[in-house]
């Protein structure tokens, strides 16, 4: 058929581009992988945006780890369901080296500020305490101490403000 033509007459293009219609996504992987990087990637584009319209929890993750690509995942995620998955992503894939002595990366920062702002969005004390998480994770002093008073206002703690500023730390 039109496949066997197309590699015998080293088409990969065209090739690729029938596996695809056909639904023969690995086929089409392992296919343009032989045709260069461009080939390769743009194949990928394809079978996520074809795959995109099926009801696949997993895909965006499968996309992310793929293109490196995390705030796609922080910035869609249902914060309220999937906020501690998220981090744990962002903390996975962008953390630092610890073998070269990097905790933290620019990006992770980023990442967990996000992630943490979208949880105060969401307004309940439960989040508040999730997103202190998140600007800890972030390195945000100023966010955790902001959102540590807030937490610590609606819960209302009567302890000393000694006290207090004692169990911040």
């Amino acid at each position: 058929g039109m496949l066997s033509k197309a590699l015998l007459t080293k088409n990969l293009e065209f090739a690729v581009d029938l596996c695809l219609k056909q639904n023969r996504f690995a086929d089409a992987l392992i296919l343009s992988m032989q045709g260069g990087p461009e080939l390769f990637q743009s194949t990928q584009q394809k079978y996520f945006s074809k795959c995109a319209s099926e009801e696949d929890a997993e895909l965006p993750l499968i996309e992310a780890v793929v293109s490196n690509n995390w705030s796609y995942v922080i910035d869609r995620c249902d914060v309220e369901k999937n906020w501690c998955e998220s981090l744990v992503a962002a903390l996975t894939y962008k953390g630092g080296n610890i073998q070269e002595g990097t905790v933290t990366t620019p990006e992770l920062e980023l990442l967990c500020s996000t992630l943490g702002s979208r949880l105060l969005e969401v307004g309940h004390l439960n989040a508040k305490h999730q997103a202190l998480l998140c600007f800890i994770c972030a390195g945000r002093i100023e966010n955790v101490v902001k959102c540590w008073l807030d937490t610590r206002n609606q819960t209302g703690s009567t302890t000393s403000d000694i006290q207090a500023l004692q169990d911040l730390v």
